[in-house]
């Protein structure tokens, strides 16, 4: 505690200061009065006028205050020992920090938020910034008069020193990149922007809910408990699920407008390449073994179409419900880091940060948990990956046999992603790094992690084998695996498949495609300079967005205005405004803050994620990728260190103001004892992944009897028999001279996702590479009806009519007669749905029978 004359001369100091303050706050009233319909005296108004008299007031107040501090009187002595008492007690500090949370939201709320006080708060914006400079004042001076406990600072010093070596050398990593310009020059192609952000307000919410959090873990013996953790992963669990059911969102690319006639939105683009698979593979195919159909994913949505059938609405819940577990897992993860209050604001921060992505759909690029799409699936999977390593690592000579389990985990991402598969040494590496007590058991962990790799991967593996009769990955032979060679070049472009190099003359599939992904490896060999330069820009660029969607602007506005007003989301070139430097900071600083007290736990196991998520950041700019959704699956880790570095920032703050010494960080020792490794949870290990991958590779034949292969003449009879019942078909004898002509086709199968456009539906209007792999949504100059064929021989079909169909049940059984377009689809004459009451389409207007028709 300071002396009595310290004290007075502090008071002083404050009150002239305090004085200064209150004259500047009286000029910005003065200078400018009022509009002159409102003027009532000198030219002020009456609110002008009140505010001025109530600032010389305050001043008058200050001034006796000042004029007296220099007597000694009893009044002096009196309003020292009142102001020594104050500042001496704990309590007193939180008041002025809970005027400035209050100050923030009234100074940087926006005008739309406030509406009819917007006025309000611009007359009162000068007064306001006053006390808000009061409040720091009074801060500052009551911990000049408590002292500081040198205790609390000695007892962080090593984690504080940690935390300043890891903010000077992202400080060297950030001039660097700003000097060199290297992920802020754009390369020539897939330079995309950043993801969905999180604003200043969110991460306050999720700091004000972990400080709660915390006081229920400190004061009550609840946090003791064995359930703890798994009664807040329900809570969790439960709360993501209102939110992100609860939130709506806007069509983007990936999903269409509900139409006529069952009004659903059905996937489009990427998220139909995946869910025609899945639907598909319920009725015998095979999932493809080219990575851009996903297969995992695809296999997901499979089993989601068994609950929810061709309700797309029920199956989104039914997605999001699966998903829900991700900020479950991030809890537990951060958890088994050591720390339930970090766990609990990054849980909220990723929930928060998707229910930003909900919002912002068509608004910026985003990929959300109700899009059919695998990105926020990869995402789970990397989460879970880190959390089992980390759980492995509480106890690793307990839990031996979970290395099997890790290896398990990441083939099922390679198994949904493909180019994941480039983390396997990273994984071995971390597996053999990791605190292991005893050296044999460190290869033994390695040897079980790669053989929990495989596992999952043979099945998929011997299935292209007996496919291709080649061991490999994926399918050669397909336009998306030349797309490497397209981009290893001097002239990179983005995969065309109307426009690949032209094959030579004989040139079989297999080895055109073996030719171009040679001709990749030949310019990596040529031009390793190249090569090297634009893996670089696109793994910087990854960097710095997993870094960018952290708050950059102190004003309290909605997620739309944020995106609009900052500039990361348009053609940014690394520029930040003024609180954007002062937010890239304190964020920096929160993350550094983060990884010292991390270290102090974990030593260099806290190097970890950040491993995993440089891995992961590699292999996708290895196929020359950036941005978004690309990068989503991995991005989230900088929230680890940023949550835990939140944390530390709280309980500082909570030593520092209560000059108490918290309960600090204390270097984590693993469990030394060792167990025999345990046959029964390997057993079953092993038989999980190998049995998911047999069922994502081997499960269609259970449903491969469900459109066995018909001949023409019975698929003709099956049409006929609904003749007794529906008049209108097509007469036999016409039929059979129509299937005689070239091009002419009866088909027979599942119609899925049927859809009425009107003519040139603008809905549709999009890349060509949509069209090219989907030709029959190209937008038309008629009206039709437009659904996917699936059965024995799988199409697009395209049925010209008029009017909406009164009823066309999605995955209703129909035959469709057609002519078989040069793009691939059928341009259907008639089409029958088949069942008890069989309901038949004719193409409108009905043309001749033949294949050379023009269209309508």
């Amino acid at each position: 505690m300071t002396n009595q004359k310290h004290v007075m001369l502090l008071l002083r100091v404050n009150l002239a200061l305090v004085f200064a303050e209150g004259l500047l706050v009286l000029w910005s009233y003065v200078r400018e009065p009022s509009e002159p319909g409102s003027a009532v005296f000198l030219g002020f108004s009456y609110s002008r006028l009140v505010l001025i008299l109530l600032v010389l007031f305050f001043l008058l107040t200050i001034a006796f205050l000042l004029f007296h501090s220099f007597k000694d009187s009893r009044r002096t002595q009196a309003i020292e020992k009142f102001l020594t008492g104050l500042a001496s007690q704990k309590l007193v500090l939180w008041i002025p920090i809970l005027w400035l949370t209050i100050a923030y939201g009234l100074l940087f709320l926006s005008d739309h938020q406030l509406g009819s006080l917007a006025s309000y708060r611009g007359r009162l914006l000068p007064i306001f910034l006053w006390l808000a400079v009061l409040a720091v004042q009074f801060l500052l001076s009551a911990i000049y008069i408590q002292g500081i406990n040198p205790e609390v600072s000695r007892d962080h010093r090593s984690m504080l020193r940690a935390s300043l070596v890891i903010f000077i050398l992202f400080g060297l990593l950030t001039l660097g990149i700003r000097l060199t310009r290297i992920g802020l020059t754009p390369d020539e192609v897939y330079w995309q922007g950043p993801g969905t952000p999180i604003l200043l307000q969110q991460v306050f919410l999720a700091i004000l809910a972990g400080a709660f959090f915390d006081l229920l873990i400190e004061r009550t013996n609840f946090g003791r408990s064995a359930r703890f953790d798994a009664i807040v992963s329900v809570v969790l669990w439960g709360l993501t699920c209102i939110i992100w059911l609860n939130q709506s969102a806007d069509l983007t690319w990936f999903s269409m407008k509900p139409t006529a006639p069952n009004y659903q939105s059905y996937p489009f683009s990427d998220a139909l390449v995946y869910d025609h698979a899945a639907r598909e593979y319920l009725i015998g195919k095979p999932i493809s073994s080219d990575f851009w159909v996903k297969p995992l994913y695809a296999f997901f949505l499979t089993g989601l179409h068994v609950f929810a059938g061709e309700n797309y609405t029920l199956l989104t819940s039914l997605q999001v419900i699966f998903l829900a577990v991700i900020p479950v897992f991030a809890y537990l993860l951060i958890v088994r880091l050591g720390s339930r209050t970090a766990g609990l604001i990054m849980a909220l921060l990723l929930m928060l940060r998707e229910h930003n992505a909900l919002m912002l759909s068509n608004v910026i690029q985003v990929s959300h948990v109700k899009l059919l799409l695998s990105d926020v699936f990869a995402m789970g999977l990397m989460v879970l990956l880190l959390w089992a390593f980390f759980h492995w690592g509480e106890k690793p000579g307990e839990r031996r046999v979970m290395p099997l389990v890790l290896g398990g985990i990441l083939s099922l991402l390679v198994l949904t992603r493909g180019h994941p598969i480039f983390l396997l040494p990273f994984l071995l590496c971390a597996v053999y790094l990791g605190p292991v007590p005893h050296f044999r058991l460190r290869w033994e962990a390695v040897v079980l992690t790669f053989l929990g790799f495989l596992i999952a991967l043979l099945p998929w593996l011997w299935r292209n084998y007996e496919l291709t009769g080649k061991l490999a990955f994926q399918f050669t032979d397909s336009p998306y695996s030349a797309q490497i060679s397209n981009l290893y070049s001097s002239t990179p472009r983005p995969l065309d498949p109307e426009d690949l190099p032209p094959r030579y003359s004989g040139e079989s599939d297999s080895a055109y495609y073996d030719r171009l992904q040679k001709q990749a490896i030949r310019f990596t060999l040529d031009h390793p300079d190249q090569v090297a330069e634009f893996i670089s820009a696109h793994y910087f660029h990854n960097l710095i967005f997993s870094y960018i969607y952290l708050p950059h602007s102190f004003r309290i506005e909605g997620i739309k205005d944020y995106v609009k007003t900052e500039p990361f989301w348009n053609f940014w070139q690394g520029n930040l405004s003024t609180e954007g430097q002062v937010l890239f900071f304190i964020n920096l600083s929160m993350v550094a803050l983060g990884f010292g007290y991390l270290w102090k736990q974990h030593k260099h196991l806290t190097l970890v994620p950040l491993f995993f998520g440089v891995g992961y950041n590699l292999s996708v700019s290895i196929g020359r990728l950036s941005g978004w959704r690309l990068i989503l699956p991995a991005d989230w880790i900088t929230l680890i260190y940023y949550a835990a570095g939140l944390t530390q920032f709280y309980h500082l703050l909570q030593a520092f103001v209560n000059r108490e010494v918290s309960p600090t960080p204390q270097e984590h020792r693993t469990s030394d004892i060792i167990h025999p490794l345990k046959r029964l949870p390997l057993i079953g290990f092993t038989l999980f992944f190998l049995t998911l991958s047999m069922a994502l590779t081997k499960g269609h034949i259970l449903f491969s009897q469900r459109y066995p292969d018909k001949s023409v003449s019975q698929l003709k009879e099956d049409y006929n028999k609904a003749a007794n019942i529906i008049p209108s078909l097509i007469p036999s004898s016409l039929l059979d001279d129509f299937l005689k002509t070239d091009g002419a086709v009866i088909v027979y199968g599942q119609a899925q996702n049927p859809s009425f456009l009107v003519s040139d539906q603008e809905e549709l209007k999009g890349v060509w590479s949509v069209f090219y792999f989907w030709p029959h949504y190209r937008p038309q100059p008629f009206s039709r009806v437009i659904f996917n064929l699936s059965g024995p021989k799988s199409a697009g079909v395209v049925l010209p009519m008029e009017s909406p169909p009164s009823s066309f049940p999605d995955g209703a059984d129909v035959i469709v007669i057609g002519c078989w377009a040069e793009s691939g689809e059928i341009n259907a004459l008639a089409v029958l749905i088949q069942g008890e009451m069989p309901t038949h389409y004719l193409s409108e207007p009905f043309p001749a029978p033949t294949c050379s028709v023009p269209a309508p």
